[in-house]
């Protein structure tokens, strides 16, 4: 069963820089084609990894209904426009989560692959939709923020959370959420993320990595769980997660 090919992942990422630099007119359309196998990726590894046994998962989350609102509300409120980027995999793509973040069974499904420790965590793939549960807890937060503050302290600019960062996800202690900053940059930097697996993947970017760029990378190359890449007991199992995933 054939794996995504590291140079043409390699090639799709390069092809990807140079869109988004490009601007609108071919940022779109390359992420939109991006995203669309992007769905299908994720559905075949969300197949392959459920008959490993790994414990009940969402996997990808379509979008619902309402989600145009929903963006140009919280657009409204930050007063800038929430990534290219983000807004066209909501759309497409919706959300995922390869976590369990309420009783953290995935934490033992790992660890009894000889994949666990304080050193080890999975940072396995988590992007929130666009949903209403998410869209109302960023309604929370930024009417917390117009509270009145003191003429001493400065309004921090405000990031869209969008996953735990990769301790939170395996219940450790950890830092600040992986978000976005809004603005109309295709390019706009995962702010708090870091490649935590023992080897850097060869298709991750060599400084800021975008949305795309970062998931690209993520479900290709790491098979969805960034933190157990270049981890010797994870290589067969990624080879067997990677089985029939569509390149994007």
């Amino acid at each position: 069963m054939p794996i995504p090919d590291l140079d043409a992942i390699l090639a799709a990422q390069q092809s990807w820089r140079l869109a988004a630099r490009a601007g609108e007119a071919e940022a779109r359309p390359a992420a939109e084609r991006a995203c669309s196998t992007m769905s299908e990726a994720i559905d075949v590894l969300s197949g392959n990894l459920a008959s490993l046994g790994y414990p009940p998962f969402t996997g990808r989350i379509p979008s619902s209904q309402g989600l145009g609102r929903r963006i140009r509300k919280i657009e409204s409120r930050v007063h800038r426009q929430v990534p290219p980027s983000l807004k066209v995999f909501w759309q497409i793509v919706g959300g995922v989560s390869f976590v369990d973040l309420t009783g953290y069974a995935h934490v033992q499904f790992w660890q009894e692959r000889g994949l666990g420790g304080s050193q080890v965590c999975c940072d396995g793939l988590y992007v929130d939709g666009c949903d209403d549960d998410w869209f109302d807890c960023m309604l929370d937060e930024l009417d917390e923020r117009r509270k009145p503050l003191a003429e001493s302290e400065p309004i921090e600019p405000f990031d869209l959370p969008l996953a735990p960062d990769g301790l939170h996800k395996d219940n450790m202690s950890g830092g600040e959420p992986y978000s976005l900053t809004p603005s109309d940059d295709w390019r706009a930097p995962l702010r708090n993320f870091r490649w935590l697996g023992a080897k850097r993947p060869h298709s991750a970017p060599a400084n800021r990595c975008d949305l795309v760029s970062y998931l690209r990378t993520a479900i290709l190359e790491c098979a969805g769980f960034p933190g157990l890449y270049g981890r010797e007991p994870f290589e067969s199992i990624r080879q067997q997660l990677l089985a029939d995933v569509p390149s994007f």
